[in-house]
């Protein structure tokens, strides 16, 4: 997790990196023939998803304001209680139908992520805290921090 600090990577890129990794281990978790090797590659997949959700968590609580960050990780945590809560449905659904569609549904998810991070266009890497929902919305016309920042 010390990726999140690095000058020149930040949160965005290592949260997009391990959702990324997390997306390519769930297509080949099913390959995996021996029990033992399935077992490694599947914890493997845990600690892979979990990361990019602990670097959001961090974003999220950079990201508001703090007359509003309690509220803000609350949403947050409670739009992650609702997907846990679907997960159990979906996944008896998927294991019922094939053990590889299951994996194949969770790296379309983790694809999702992959996406939904690359489109986010704002990185909270060595910038202030807001203290006050007005400095938010001042910063809204800063220019976008890019993925990779070019060095001249």
């Amino acid at each position: 997790m010390w990726l999140i600090d690095l000058e020149g990577v930040g949160r965005r890129a290592t949260a997009i990196a391990f959702f990324s990794l997390a997306c390519v281990t769930a297509l080949c978790v099913p390959l995996f023939t021996s029990p033992t090797a399935f077992f490694v590659a599947n914890m493997l997949l845990k600690t892979l998803i979990n990361a990019p959700f602990c670097i959001l968590y961090v974003m999220a609580s950079e990201l508001y304001p703090t007359t509003h960050r309690a509220s803000g990780i609350a949403f947050c945590s409670s739009t992650s209680r609702v997907a846990g809560s679907v997960t159990p449905i979906m996944l008896a659904w998927c294991v019922a139908q094939s053990v590889t569609l299951t994996y194949q549904v969770l790296a379309a998810i983790l694809g999702v992520g992959v996406l939904a991070t690359l489109l986010y266009g704002h990185e909270t890497l060595n910038h202030n805290l807001k203290t006050f929902a007005f400095e938010a919305v001042e910063d809204e016309d800063e220019e976008r921090t890019p993925l990779k920042s070019s060095t001249r």
